[in-house]
């Protein structure tokens, strides 16, 4: 039997908003909570870690808008706090102890870090800020280390390394990793990256080559040899295609990366000693699938098209990890991201 209500988080770059709301599974109904404002093309989004707060990128204003929790309803529509910066953020992301806040620059070609000061908001002012190389794309922590990748499509074609100073929220480079080209293809462009629970794998969608590259991890976080690729699209398949997301059941059991052209997820299996990937086909979804999310419990995969402006609810089958249609909604226009939500503590 289904369980209660799922609430997500979908930002809505064509109507300035971010829409909370609840999926019933029992009953196959989307409800709205609330509207959040988000008055200048929101994106990328994050949840605090005791989730009392969403963090969001405005890429049409180059700003940071932060929204509070208090309790199960939404304290206010407008943002509580918004943060001048220099450039549109494409990603977002906490480090794990929720106290910087990452972000990635596709425009600009950095990323940078912002204390999110407990209790007072972000700071103003970003405490750190590193430049990369054009197209970066993504930004996360490995595990618990403070090693920090940032992912970049387009010619930089590379994956740069990083260390966070816990105390300062510094920086520290420790170089580059190059991702593999191809001659007919051109380079691979490594857009955003999965981690497997004990840090020992790493999973890349390669957006122009329509691949999920593997590559190990050292113990201390640093990137290891590039195990292989495997394709997204089955073959042959001749038109043209990029890949965008790309997700990781929370056991780590299932990967789901979605193929814009192809206008499907690819589903894969993950070996539990290898990492190694085994294909288990492809769904076909919504028009430009460039945003997708797992609820916490794996039950459900939710995929947003781009081009349609609608999500379609799967049911995650958690013996196969294949994926079956449960229900279609038209959500608004231009979905950015989804985000699973998670309660405040």
């Amino acid at each position: 039997m289904a369980g209660p209500e799922i609430r997500i988080a979908v930002s809505l770059s064509g109507e300035d908003c971010v829409d909370i709301l609840d999926y019933v599974p029992e009953e196959g109904r989307l409800l709205r909570v609330t509207r959040l404002l988000a008055h200048s093309r929101p994106g990328p989004l994050v949840q605090s870690r005791d989730g009392s707060t969403l963090y969001g990128g405005l890429r049409g204003s180059c700003q940071l808008a932060t929204w509070k929790l208090a309790g199960d309803t939404w304290a206010t529509s407008d943002p509580v706090q918004t943060v001048q910066l220099d450039s549109d953020p494409c990603y977002l992301d906490l480090d794990s102890r929720g106290k910087w806040l990452l972000a990635a620059y596709y425009g600009a070609g950095c990323v940078s870090v912002h204390s999110t000061q407990a209790g007072k908001g972000l700071s103003t002012m970003p405490v750190w800020t590193a430049a990369t190389g054009p197209k970066a794309h993504c930004i996360r922590e490995i595990g618990a280390t403070g090693r920090l990748l940032v992912a970049h499509t387009g010619e930089e074609n590379a994956i740069h390394e990083f260390e966070l100073d816990r105390h300062t929220g510094a920086l520290r480079a420790y170089g580059k990793v190059t991702a593999e080209s191809d001659p007919w293809i051109g380079p691979a462009g490594p857009r955003h990256f999965e981690v497997y629970p004990d840090s020992s794998s790493l999973f890349v969608s390669n957006e122009h080559s329509s691949t999920v590259g593997h590559r190990r991890l050292t113990a201390d976080g640093r990137l290891g040899p590039c195990l292989g690729s495997v394709s997204t699209l089955p073959h042959p398949w001749g038109l043209a295609n990029t890949c965008a997301q790309i997700r990781l059941t929370n056991d780590a059991r299932f990967l789901y990366v979605s193929n814009r052209g192809h206008n499907s997820l690819a589903l894969f299996g993950v070996d539990r000693q290898s990492g190694n990937l085994r294909q288990l086909g492809w769904q076909s979804t919504e028009e430009i699938p460039r945003a997708f999310g797992i609820s916490s419990d794996d039950r459900f995969l939710f995929c947003a098209g781009l081009a349609t402006g609608c999500m379609t609810v799967y049911e995650i089958c958690s013996h196969t990890g294949r994926l079956d249609f449960r229900n279609r909604f038209a959500v608004g226009m231009e979905p950015m991201w989804i985000l699973p939500l998670r309660s405040a503590n």
